[in-house]
């Protein structure tokens, strides 16, 4: 890890062009370091393999409001508010506001096989560090890539393009269901039926969730 800054000296990083900062709060076990050094070298892993459920959108345009905003991150009061930074261009826009299975923000994730399931992890490339709430300061991620890597852009491009695909199927699917519905005189019916099943899979029953390693998940 690199030395401490204030946020004021790392503002042209987070306001640079291009780019969209996420928060996620984390320090509460009293394991600080362990975390933290974790979430840096593995990545941070994903509430229901969605980013939609692990952080927070940040506006940074404004350092002294971001800063009373990370001194009172209302999450379980957490002191180490882990901060991302990821490329606009490849948010699939397209996808599921709740980024179910990635389909979102999947081109920023690594997906790890963990038992017998799938688990996405923003990648550490995406990590710029974390604000200590204690101290008012920030440490980098040394993992951090502020100019993308010609391999981390093909990886990127790659893999938004797997999302946008994972859209498209689900568009399709949702049509075919349309049309069925349609023939059989019940559009309305199905739709409304679609929508509340949507609803159901998209809504977050945990609120309250314990974090554990590696790279701070819930536990399963």
């Amino acid at each position: 890890m690199k030395a401490l800054y204030k946020l004021k000296d790392i503002s042209n990083i987070l306001n640079e062009d291009g780019y969209f900062c996420l928060g996620h709060g984390t320090g509460r076990s009293g394991d600080k370091e362990k975390i933290v050094k974790s979430i840096f070298e593995n990545g941070l892993r994903t509430k229901d393999n969605s980013l939609y459920y692990t952080s927070v959108g940040l506006d940074t345009s404004n350092i002294e409001k971001l800063e009373t905003k990370l001194n009172s991150w209302e999450h379980c009061e957490s002191k180490n508010i882990i901060i991302i930074r990821i490329p606009i261009k490849y948010i699939n826009v397209l996808g599921d506001t709740s980024d179910l299975d990635g389909e979102r923000y999947g081109a920023f994730m690594i997906r790890k096989q963990e038992g017998n399931k799938i688990i996405y992890y923003v990648n550490p490339k995406f990590i710029v560090g974390y604000y200590d709430v204690n101290v008012h300061e920030f440490k980098m991620n040394d993992k951090f890539e502020k100019t993308l890597s010609r391999d981390s852009i093909e990886t990127l491009e790659k893999q938004y393009r797997e999302a946008l695909e994972k859209t498209k199927g689900k568009l399709e699917r949702l049509n075919a269901i349309m049309e069925f519905g349609s023939s059989k005189n019940q559009k309305e019916s199905i739709t409304e039926n679609t929508i509340n099943t949507l609803k159901m899979e998209n809504f977050d029953f945990d609120d309250e969730i314990e974090w554990d390693l590696p790279g701070e998940g819930p536990k399963l």
